[in-house]
């Protein structure tokens, strides 16, 4: 247990320790002590307190840098057990995004001139501007061949 007057230096103290499994802060002065928690680098702290965290086995249970970086405990220590994986599907079955011609597989001479086009429609201003990507776009995909001249600004 260390006393201090300066915030700032134990702070300092705490975050320059190898290891960050928890700390525990006793002060009268909730903001202050909410204000220290929030800059600790370690993975529980405790309010005047020298270990309730141990008692709630609902609360994720795990440190920072040597004292380790993952979680038990919690639904993010459950999170630590399972195999994450993102799966999407078109909501409305008849609508779908297929893979335009000049980049499916294999892909067309055009194909790479094709998604420097699609960068400019996403980012270029002005509707005339876009409409023009949009003609070239579609001319390169009825024609694998056709590649559009590049102006002095590509």
């Amino acid at each position: 247990m260390y006393t201090f007057k300066s915030d700032v230096k134990l702070v300092k103290m705490v975050n320059d320790c190898r290891f960050g499994l928890g700390s525990s802060i006793f002060c009268k002065n909730l903001p202050r002590a909410q204000l220290i928690a929030n800059t600790l680098k370690v993975g529980m702290v405790n309010h005047n307190d020298f270990g309730i965290n141990y008692l709630c086995q609902s609360l994720p249970f795990g440190g920072t840098k040597d004292s380790g970086s993952d979680r038990f405990a919690g639904i993010e220590g459950l999170r630590g057990c399972c195999l994450l994986k993102s799966t999407t599907r078109d909501k409305i079955p008849f609508v779908g995004t297929p893979i335009p011609g000049p980049v499916n597989y294999p892909i067309k001479p055009n194909g790479y001139e094709f998604l420097v086009q699609l960068m400019k429609l996403m980012y270029e201003v002005g509707s005339s501007a876009k409409v023009e990507i949009l003609w070239r776009m579609g001319r390169m995909m009825l024609s694998p061949s056709y590649i559009p001249k590049r102006d002095r600004y590509d």
